[in-house]
Formats: structure tokens, sequence, C-alpha cells
């Protein structure tokens, strides 16, 4: 018998649907579709406008930019993103910002 169903019952249809996402391994591919999302909201209009989320690979997001302004801003900033990335996907999912 399943320890969690002897200590609390039976599982509510949202922890199924968590087991279910992360034994398939929705919840990469989930959050891999929402990072351009994510990096809009976190970076703002201006930010957003003159970058672009390239790809995510290995825990890695790559970010492409047409400024070099805004490239070292952005190097200098980077572990504020990538904590705020992480706190809204709600894990360590990006291990590290390549901005190019």
């Amino acid at each position: 018998m399943n320890d969690y169903k002897k200590k609390y019952g039976p599982k509510p249809i949202g922890v199924l649907f968590e087991d279910l996402s992360a034994a398939k391994g929705w919840d990469e591919k989930y959050n891999i579709s929402r990072l351009p999302e994510v990096w809009k909201e976190i970076t703002g209009e201006t930010i957003s406008k003159c970058t672009k989320v390239n790809k995510y690979e290995s825990g890695k997001l790559y970010i492409i930019t047409t400024s070099s302004t805004w490239r070292t801003e952005l190097q200098l900033r980077k572990q504020i993103l990538k904590d705020k990335i992480n706190e809204i996907l709600g894990k360590d999912f990006v291990i590290d910002i390549i901005i190019r």
C-alpha cells in the first residue's frame, strides 16, 4: 500500500496529475513553452523588444540581443534574471543564461 494513502487517504486529483506530468516529462516541456512569456514578464517591455529567447538546452537558456549595450546590461543582471525565472517556474529549471 502506498505510504501517501496510509497517511493521508486517497490522493487528490491535482497530486495525481502532478505525479503523471513529472513521470511523463511534461513539466519540462511545459516550462520550456513558457520561457518566452516568463522572459517578457521579468524583463519588461523595453528589454523584451530588444531580446529573444532562442532556445533552452540542458538547463541553459539562450538569449539573443541585437544590442551590445543590452548584452552587457543583461550579463550584469544574469543571476537576478535566473533567480526570477526559477522562482516563477517553481524550481531550478534554468542553470545558466547565455546571452549572445
